[in-house]
This record gives C-alpha cells, sequence and structure tokens, in this order.
C-alpha cells in the first residue's frame, strides 16, 4: 500500500521549483528541485509525474495565489474605478514583494509547457477581475478592442509600474498611482 503524499513536502517542492526556475529558468534540473526541496528524485515524480505537470501546477498554484491577494471583499461595493485600483495596487504590491514569483510566472506564461487546460484553470482564478476590466472596457475608448488586447496593455503597464515601484521604493505609491491612472486612460 502506498504511503499517502504529504501536503508539505509538496509544497516544499512548488517552493524550491519557484525560487530555481526564477534563478535558473526552466531549465533547473528536476534532480535540483528535489535535493533543495530535502527529498529524492523518486520522491518528487510520486507528486508529479514529470516536470511537465510540475511546470503545470505551479502556474496554477501562483495564479491562485495572485488572485487570493489582489481580489477583495472591499471591491464590491466600490464603483468600477476604485474597484480596479484596489486591485491594481494589490497587485502591483504583490508582484514587487514576490520578485522570484513573479519572474517564474512571467517564464511559465511564455511556455509551451504550459498546456490549454492550465492557461484556462488560470483565467478561471482571475474571472472576477476579467470581468471587471470587461465591463469598463465595454463603455470605454477601448470597446471595439478585444478583452486580451485590454489585458495585455494592462499586464504591460502593470510590469512597467513594478519595475519603478522596485527601483525607488520610496516613491512606490506615488508610482503606483501614476501606473493606474496610465491604466484608465488606455481602457476608459
Amino acid at each position: 500500500m502506498a504511503r499517502p503524499k504529504s501536503d508539505d513536502k509538496r509544497k516544499a517542492i512548488l517552493t524550491t521549483a519557484c525560487h530555481l526556475i526564477s534563478q535558473q529558468g526552466l531549465s533547473a534540473p528536476t534532480a535540483q528541485i528535489a535535493k533543495e526541496a530535502g527529498i529524492s528524485s523518486g520522491s518528487l515524480f510520486t507528486y508529479f509525474e514529470n516536470k511537465n505537470v510540475l511546470f503545470n501546477e505551479l502556474y496554477i498554484e501562483l495564479k491562485g495565489e495572485i488572485a487570493q491577494a489582489t481580489l477583495s471583499s472591499d471591491q464590491i461595493s466600490n464603483t468600477p474605478s476604485e474597484q480596479l485600483y484596489i486591485f491594481w495596487k494589490n497587485l502591483t504590491y504583490w508582484l514587487m514583494r514576490n520578485h522570484s514569483k513573479t519572474k517564474t510566472l512571467q517564464l511559465l506564461n511564455n511556455s509551451d509547457d504550459i498546456n490549454d487546460t492550465t492557461r484556462k484553470t488560470g483565467e478561471q482564478s482571475m474571472a472576477k477581475l476579467a470581468s471587471l476590466i470587461d465591463e469598463v472596457r465595454q463603455i470605454g475608448a477601448m470597446k471595439e478592442s478585444p478583452l486580451s488586447m485590454v489585458v495585455a496593455y494592462m499586464e504591460s503597464l502593470v510590469h512597467t509600474t513594478v519595475d519603478f515601484m522596485s527601483k525607488d521604493v520610496a516613491n512606490s505609491e506615488e508610482h503606483c498611482k501614476t501606473g493606474f491612472k496610465a491604466l484608465w486612460r488606455v481602457i476608459r
């Protein structure tokens, strides 16, 4: 009878994989991930069938973490602009404080190893945000543009804003507000 899988070991593998991917890219060896997670290579494959499965599960984990950190119940009673700003602020600060997770997610997002089902699951975790952006888009200057284009603009502005916030922490709040104003002008 096989031993039950440990949530702690699974989390250790995902945390270690995230850290190593941010440092070494997607070529980080599974043997090194296992070693630094404190398990044998064979044990890693008990939790994740192969490296591709590990990448897909890490992608979902990171998307879910961002969703949980950025979407708050305070957004419900505010105007769309205020709701979007709360999300924006939460997102930019999360990305700034979680550099290795941010870098890993960017690498995974650009990887062909992430399958369509995983991407859809990641999108579902951010469905509330997509709905809000779509609501604002439909009454703004980009109403004829596809939602995916608006999201792409937003992602570019987010990463530019986070770069400025990270390099000038003393003025991070001002950079956050400036980035949001640019986003609002783009979609409104």
